[in-house]
């Protein structure tokens, strides 16, 4: 779900990610699978709520042109 929100996200658009911790991992997997295309926010940073804005910045590929193993999951 998050692989297809990052990809369907229109150029200079964004969403809010909710999570219960930080998700440094994911962060990660986007970068990798599409470097410098998301900026990253975090709102919010406490122990059980963590809210990061993320932001499209330029075009991605499509899932069927990603390394295996690479892609925001």
């Amino acid at each position: 779900m998050i692989r297809r929100t990052c990809r369907e996200l229109p150029l200079g658009g964004h969403f809010i990610l909710l999570n219960g911790r930080d998700p440094a991992p994911l962060r990660g997997e986007i970068a990798a699978a599409w470097p410098e295309a998301f900026a990253w926010e975090y709102l919010v940073q406490k122990a059980d709520e963590v809210r990061v804005k993320i932001t499209r910045l330029k075009a991605v590929k499509p899932d069927s042109e990603l390394a295996a193993g690479s892609a925001c999951a």
